[in-house]
């Protein structure tokens, strides 16, 4: 279990410069839109409906913290390590898939 933490903490560390330049474009997306005539495929999904995602798991989460009897302060304590460690894991996620070779079928 150390060890799958301390992979985590290091791919965290390697990746704070992506985690950043994506901050940037999703700020810049926010404020000025999608740039026109991209292929379909080079698209992300806008970044209001990520936000609107985000608040809405958020909301879930919370209510679910809520029913487990716990102060308020715990349920806010609860939901913003959630916030943390399930972004920080979607970026060691993302980036451990993208660095898995592609295997191939033989036949």
């Amino acid at each position: 279990m150390g060890a799958i933490a301390t992979a985590g903490i290091f791919g965290i560390l390697k990746s704070l410069r992506v985690i950043a330049g994506s901050f940037a474009i999703a700020a810049r997306t926010f404020r000025q839109g999608e740039a026109h005539g991209q292929e379909r495929t080079d698209r992300d999904v806008p970044i209001v409906t990520v936000l609107v995602g985000v608040v809405l798991s958020t909301l879930a989460a919370g209510v679910f913290f809520s029913t487990l009897g716990q102060s308020l302060l715990v349920v806010l304590v609860g939901l913003g390590l959630t916030l943390v460690f399930s972004f920080f894991f979607t970026s060691v996620a993302a980036n451990a898939i993208a660095t898995t070779p592609a295997t191939r079928s033989r036949g």
